[in-house]
Order: structure tokens, then C-alpha cells, then sequence
């Protein structure tokens, strides 16, 4: 269906159709009131004249504000709704052939009139200066104009109130008998859904231009406006696309944000005095907004006006962040720019903050599940045409049921550009992203890419590293201490070492294996798809026998206990290897090149009864490695001063 815009014209007592669009007839009730030379005259089309005894004054206002209100080209609604009112008490006038409108309810003609013609006059003062508008002025000023037609209707003499109630047109108004106020503004928001529905006047080239060239009051409704055209329309729509550049391309000239995402400071309540938490370009603050728990990340913006350059930047992607709902993605609520703050970004709370540092406290936490779920968050992010730019475990938090969800999404946009790398102080004390950086980022000439953009290819790269540390426990090239470093490595086409047999039990698959080494490939084009990698992450997931590991940990947690309670007690005979150590050294261990302890476990335990482990001394003879053993229990067991067992 068309989404151009239909012309039509107000006609007199209008009728609404029960089916489609509302379509304006004349009725025969007004013109038998004339006479039939009048109407010939005009063609049979709507009389140019009133009775005679009809007041001159409000038979030219009449008209006028018909012709008025066809020339309108925004809020017809609500025009028609005070025009109706109009109609009503002319047409009462006509049928009770009163001289000038005698009110049947006891009010002398002349009182109404005057109270009628005044409040007439008013409108269409309105009507003239709303005809006069172009569209640009109409739609940044459509706030402007909804407050005066409601003050128009508040003002409306009770008397043609109730002639308008009492009348028999058939009105598009839900609470006719109600307050008129609550009638316009239903209206009104109609008007407003009616002009959002038609998104083609805000994506025409000339009208975008004039949108950009708007400042301060004027583009703030501008981008209010166009705010809710992006949420109104659907995103598969064409038109949804353009509109979001329109907006974001306005936020970013003006440095401002829409108001359904400028949060209030007076809402907001900072619990940490000092940060929980930092990040390579900001700081991390606990809160609480409207008495729910939240994350405050301030930017690390030094001088005023570097907060408006960095403002401009930072207002270009916000815009986007509202859009963005998904399980997997942090719940984005809003900004909040203030004194206090500088600039702060509002999010949801995560207790079980980000990956790297739950895996540390989960040990047996399911790393295909989480890596899954942070695959779903970008597969929708990459659907919306959205690059993330920053992924890495800092970067991923777990949520109270222990999902993983991203984070900081598009926010290398902001750190990254141009126009703003200098006015963001970065901390020293953390690692940036470079470690997470594809090569065609550290070196675009080698590509043929554009230099430092970020793309959904280079997403892919890092989502690669992230795996990585995931089966690890340790940041991508760890054994590098700087960045430059790395940068060398990178560009040389050096990878990190993929992790061991060791990392098996965790689920590093072949599959596993195959996916982390496609998705940091030096050639972009050669990297997989976020929904190829979402696919082989599941399978694999599938195939994972998550529960043998847990079952291991627990059995290496038994064990432990065990060790303890023997190396504390010494009794029933239990090896101790306190003691047992000790002994050794004393006899010098570089004479026996292998001895044979054996550990006999409590009955009460489920573990196996017995384990012989045999020890050959170090080089020097300062400490014992378990060289072999035999028996049943699953993990191995350490002695005192041996080398730990892999992870």
C-alpha cells in the first residue's frame, strides 16, 4: 500500500465512514437551509451564503476557517474537531430560526454570539498562522501547536459545548460526552501517529537537509519527532533505514538526544563513591535509577568543551542503543549528561560481572553456553547491519541466570574517531583492545579496507580471541607484555598458541578448534559468518558432555578435602606428604632415583581404596614430580613442592 500522503478537503458535517480511510461529504440538512439561487450559483457544491438571518461576522469566519483548514497540511485531526464545533452552533442557529443564534437554553442571543464570534476569531487566528507554516515549521513545532489547541478547546463557552453535544454529527471522538479537553488530545496524538506514519517526508533529500540545518528548540522536536518514527515504523521497512540515518546524522551535528533516552539526574542515585570497576576509557560507578540496581559507565572526558565534541560523537551511536532488545545484548536504559557525571551511560546491573572474571570464580562454567550466547547477541546485532567493534571478555557480562550478554556495543565508534581519540583519557592500568584488533584495523593499507573502521569481518577476529580466552583463562598473546608487541605479531600473520588436550575437557572440540582458527584468518573474506559460527558453536555445544567435568571438579574437590583431613591428622596410617617430604630431603633425594609412596583412603569415602604414585627427585633435589601411577582415581594428585596439574 501507498504511503504517500492523500489531500483532502474538510466538507461541511462530515460523516466517519465504519471501514478505511475518513472521507468528508456534504450534507443535504445544511443546503435545504438555503436558498436554491445560492446553490445554483455555486454549482450545488457547498453555499458561498447563510441566511440572512445569519450575523455577517460569523458567516465570513465560518468559511474561512474551512478554507483555512484544507490549506493545512499537519493536524487535520484536531483542526476538524474545533471546526465541528463550529458547525454545530451555525447549524443550531439555522434549524431553531433564531435571530443570531438565540440559545433554546436561555442565553440571550447577543451574549452568545459574542461569546461565540470571540472564541471563532481565536481560532482562526490559529488556523492562519498554522496555514502559513511550511513543513518543517510544522513539524518541529507540532508540540507548540498541540499546547495551543488545547488551550483553544479549555476556552470554548460552555454554550456552543453543549450545542455541539447535542448535535447529530456522527464524530470520530471516543469521549464525546466527556471532558473536550481529553477528546483533543486523543486527537492530537492521532495527528501525531497519522504524520509519523508517513516516514517518505522525512527521507526526501531537500527535506533531510533542512532537518540537518536545525538548531537548538527546533532540531530537539525535530529528533523527538524522528524518534518516534524509528520506534513506529517497522526496521524491515526501507524507509525505517533511512530515517535512523536522518537521526543519527542530526544527533551527531547537533549533540543532542532524543528525550526518550535522556535520562533524569534527579531519578538517579550513585551507592559507590568510587569505581567498582574500569575499563580502558572509562569508569565504572554501582547505582540505582528508580530504585532498580544499575551500572553507570562515565567516559573519562577531560575540559567542558571536550565534552561537547566527545557529546557529538557519543550521540551518533546512542541513538542507536535504544533500539537494541535482545536476551543476549545489556539493556540499554539511557545518558545522562550533568556536572557530576560529564557524560554517563545507564545500563542494567550485572552481579556476576563479565566473563573473565566468572569463569575465575566458575571454573566449571559451561564455555560453550556462554561463547554461544554471545554469538546469538552479535548474529542479532550483525542482522541490524550493526558492528559491534570491542568484543572481548570485559566486554561480555553474565546476567543473574547466568547468560553471557555484550556490551559496550558500538562504543569503539566513539573512542576510536578521529575527531574524539585525543579527549578520552584511556587507563593505563588495563589492556585496551589491541590484542582483540584484525590485522586490516592495525594495518588498512595491507586490506584495502578503511583505515580504523571497524566491520562486522573484524568482529568476527575478536569473537575469535574471546574464544580463546575462554579456554585459557588468559588475555590473546599473554606472554606479551606491550601492545607494539603484539601489533608485530599480528601484522606478521603470528597467532596465538591454540590451547592443549588439556582444554578438551571444557569442550575445545575439533570443531571447536576449526572455528577459532577460521574466525582469525588474516584474509577478511575468508573468515566465517556470524551465522555459520552460531551453527557449529551449537552443535559442538550439543555434542558436549558437560556434566564429565563436573563430575571431575568434584571429584578433585573430594580429594582435596581429603588431603587435608590426613595431612591434619596423620592417623590410620595415611601417607602424609608433610611428612613424607621432609624425610626425603633428609635423606637426600638424589639417592634413590625413584621412590614409592602409597595413599590409602578413608572408607567412608567413594574414591578408590588405594593409589601408588611413584616419585623421581628433581634435578635439584629440592622438589618431587609423580612420574606415573596407578590405581583409579580419575585426577591426578599433588604432592608437595610437584609441578600443578594442567587446567
Amino acid at each position: 500500500m501507498s504511503l504517500r500522503r492523500q489531500k483532502r478537503k474538510y466538507e461541511p458535517f462530515f460523516l466517519t465512514e465504519p471501514r478505511g480511510r475518513r472521507k468528508y461529504r456534504s450534507s443535504r440538512k445544511l443546503e435545504d437551509l438555503f436558498d436554491d439561487d445560492e446553490d445554483e450559483d455555486n454549482g450545488g457544491e457547498r453555499p458561498s451564503k447563510l441566511p440572512k438571518h445569519t450575523g455577517m461576522a460569523d458567516k465570513q469566519i465560518y468559511w474561512s476557517l474551512i478554507e483555512l483548514r484544507n490549506s493545512l497540511q499537519f493536524h487535520k485531526k484536531s483542526c476538524d474537531f474545533m471546526l465541528s464545533v463550529c458547525e454545530a452552533y451555525v447549524m443550531r442557529s439555522i434549524a431553531s430560526n433564531m435571530d443570531v443564534g438565540r440559545n433554546p437554553e436561555g442565553s440571550t442571543s447577543s451574549q452568545l454570539r459574542e461569546r461565540a464570534s470571540e472564541w471563532m476569531r481565536s481560532l482562526k487566528a490559529h488556523f492562519e498562522k498554522w496555514a502559513l507554516s511550511s513543513w518543517i515549521e510544522s513539524i518541529v513545532e507540532h508540540k507548540t501547536r498541540a499546547g495551543e489547541a488545547i488551550t483553544l478547546i479549555t476556552s470554548l463557552p460552555s454554550d456552543m459545548l453543549d450545542i455541539w453535544r447535542k448535535s447529530n454529527l456522527d464524530l470520530a471522538v471516543n469521549n464525546m460526552d466527556g471532558n473536550p479537553k481529553d477528546a483533543i488530545v486523543e486527537l492530537l496524538q492521532n495527528d501525531i501517529e497519522e504524520l509519523i506514519g508517513d516516514p517518505t517526508l522525512f527521507v526526501k533529500e531537500d527535506h533531510a537537509q533542512e532537518l540537518l540545518n536545525l538548531k537548538d528548540d527546533k532540531a530537539q522536536n525535530a529528533i523527538d519527532l524522528l524518534d518516534m518514527i524509528s520506534v513506529k515504523v517497522n526496521p524491515e521497512d526501507p524507509f525505517h533505514r533511512k530515517c535512523e540515518k536522518t537521526l543519527r546524522r542530526l544527533c551527531a551535528r547537533t549533540g543532542l538526544l532524543p528525550r526518550s533516552i535522556t535520562l533524569s539526574e534527579s531519578d538517579l542515585r550513585r551507592t559507590s563513591n568510587v569505581p567498582t570497576c574500569g575499563g580502558g576509557f572509562a569508569d565504572i560507578f554501582e547505582g540505582e535509577y528508580r530504585d532498580k540496581a544499575v551500572a553507570l559507565k562515565v567516559l573519562r572526558v577531560y575540559g567542558r568543551d571536550n565534552v561537547r565534541k566527545v557529546m557529538k560523537s557519543f550521540c551518533k551511536e546512542a541513538v542507536f542503543w535504544r533500539c537494541l532488545k535482545h536476551s543476549n545484548v545489556v539493556p540499554f536504559l539511557g545518558v545522562i549528561c550533568s556536572e557530576m557525571l560529564s557524560l554517563c551511560m545507564v545500563s542494567a546491573w550485572m552481579k556476576n560481572g563479565n566473563m573473565a572474571r566468572f569463569l575465575k570464580a566458575n571454573p566449571h562454567a559451561n564455555r560453550l553456553e556462554l561463547l554461544v550466547d554471545v554469538a546469538k547477541g552479535l548474529h542479532y546485532l550483525h542482522g541490524l547491519r550493526f558492528v559491534h567493534g570491542d568484543i572481548k571478555s570485559a566486554n561480555v557480562l553474565i546476567d543473574d541466570e547466568q547468560h553471557a550478554c555484550l556490551s559496550d556495543f558500538g562504543l569503539a565508534a566513539v573512542t576510536h574517531d578521529t575527531r574524539t581519540v585525543g579527549l578520552i583519557t584511556e587507563s593505563t592500568s588495563t589492556y585496551g583492545s589491541t590484542r582483540w584488533m584484525a590485522p586490516e584495523l592495525l594495518d588498512p593499507t595491507q586490506s584495502g579496507r578503511e583505515a580504523g573502521k571497524t566491520t562486522s569481518e573484524s568482529d568476527i577476529y575478536a569473537f575469535g580471541m574471546l574464544m580463546l580466552e575462554a579456554f585459557t583463562g588468559d588475555i590473546p598473546y599473554g606472554h606479551h607484555r606491550r601492545d607494539a608487541t603484539v601489533v608485530i605479531d599480528v601484522i606478521r600473520g603470528i597467532r596465538p598458541v591454540l590451547p592443549g588436550t588439556e582444554a578438551t575437557s571444557l569442550g575445545f572440540s575439533d570443531n571447536v578448534r576449526s572455528v577459532l582458527e577460521l574466525s582469525w584468518d588474516t584474509d577478511w573474506e575468508k573468515r566465517p559468518k556470524v551465522q555459520d559460527v552460531l551453527e557449529s558453536l551449537e552443535k559442538s555445544n550439543e555434542e558436549y558432555d558437560h556434566s564429565a567435568l563436573l563430575l571431575s571438579m568434584d571429584l578433585d574437590a573430594k580429594t582435596a578435602e581429603l588431603d587435608d583431613s590426613n595431612n591434619g591428622s596423620g592417623s590410620d596410617g595415611a601417607f602424609s606428604s608433610r611428612e613424607a617430604t621432609p624425610s626425603l630431603r633428609d635423606r637426600g633425594a638424589r639417592a634413590s632415583p625413584v621412590c614409592t609412596a602409597t595413599i590409602k583412603t578413608s572408607t567412608s569415602t567413594p574414591l578408590r581404596d588405594e593409589v601408588t604414585i611413584k616419585i623421581r627427585p628433581s634435578a635439584s633435589g629440592e622438589g618431587h614430580a609423580p612420574i606415573s601411577q596407578t590405581g583409579m582415581v580419575s585426577s591426578p594428585t599433588r604432592m608437595e613442592g610437584s609441578s600443578p596439574p594442567p587446567q
